[in-house]
């Protein structure tokens, strides 16, 4: 089963190495030394961006020049720290899309066209969709003004990571919404998305199960881009004894969504029984299509799903793909 083409599309380019943020927390050399071994490994084709803190961009510059001038193409995103409010978030970006474009001009083989930004809880106060809207505008309108020196006009995809303690239906609506509404609305050469934080290094910080269907639900009606981050180093929901709670599993949540956005108008609660499957034996994968229990995506069907659906940041690797072996999707 391993390999088959439906498993190629569920996995190709779906992991974002994020090995600089907790818990492996590697220096940015480290980092860097470990994404150019992951891309010589057999599994190299589940490997997609390299996740660069944006107050980095100047380092990773300095080492890729020492270092990896000869290591082939590099496709990076740019994650911004949390900022309280709008105004230093914009110096911020301001600063670092200065750094980039001097850097990018002299590097053709870096490609920066992910950028990522976390939301204040401020600005989702009294649930206001016209303050997250005109949030959402003025984030993508710099970005607008910038990217044509580092992307000769393509399209870059901007996705804004909702706050956890705002993972409530209402809150996370009104982004989706916003999101929708800016992508439609406006005529800008930008993809915009949402961003699931799915999980942590304390109990309070992985989503319920209700949060995350809603979620995916929503934004599949919408056509919203989706990619999720943290706690997802295993594809099946499994209980950590430690935190004493549940963790997300990668194949649920992205088979989730791939259903969901499929079928926008599905039950919640399907959503929410895939979100808790444990068992890999109601998973199938063949040349043609994958399957969770009834119901199925055609190999095309996928292709173009994984257009929205796009991947999740994870600071390991190794991990993930040695679980894929031991349920028996890898060799």
């Amino acid at each position: 089963m391993s390999e088959v083409k439906s498993f190629r599309v569920f996995m190709e380019n779906l992991i974002d190495y994020a090995g600089v943020f907790p818990p492996a927390s590697l220096s940015l050399e480290a980092a860097m030394k470990n994404y150019v071994r992951i891309r010589q490994t057999k599994y190299s084709w589940i490997i997609s961006r390299f996740l660069c803190p944006s107050t980095k961009i100047s380092h990773f510059f300095d080492l890729y020049e020492n270092n990896y001038l000869n290591s082939g193409q590099w496709k990076l995103s740019l994650i911004f720290p949390l900022k309280e409010d709008t105004d230093s978030l914009i110096t911020a970006v301001t600063a670092a899309l200065a750094d980039l474009n001097q850097q990018i001009q002299h590097h053709p083989n870096i490609v920066v066209d992910m950028f990522e930004i976390k939301i204040s809880p401020k600005i989702f106060q009294n649930h206001d969709t016209k303050a997250v809207k005109n949030f959402v505008l003025q984030m993508t309108k710099i970005f607008k003004e910038k990217q044509w020196l580092f992307l000769s006009g393509k399209k870059v995809l901007l996705f804004f990571e909702v706050p956890s303690i705002e993972l409530q239906p209402q809150a996370s609506n009104v982004l989706i919404q916003s999101l929708y509404d800016v992508q439609t609305d406006f005529n800008l050469p930008i993809d915009v998305g949402i961003k699931v934080r799915c999980g942590g290094l304390t109990a309070n910080a992985f989503p319920s199960i209700p949060q995350i269907s809603t979620i995916l639900i929503n934004a599949a009606k919408k056509r919203v881009y989706f990619k999720a981050t943290a706690g997802l180093h295993q594809p099946l929901r499994y209980y950590d004894s430690q935190l004493h709670v549940e963790h997300h599993g990668f194949l649920n949540i992205f088979s989730a969504a791939m259903i969901s956005y499929l079928n926008p108008t599905i039950d919640p609660e399907i959503i929410e029984e895939l979100l808790t499957e444990k068992s890999i034996k109601n998973f199938t994968f063949d040349e043609n299509e994958f399957k969770w229990k009834n119901w199925r995506l055609f190999v095309h069907e996928m292709e173009q799903i994984r257009h929205y659906v796009k991947s999740f940041g994870s600071c390991d690797f190794d991990e993930p793909i040695a679980a894929l072996k031991e349920i028996g999707l890898l060799n």
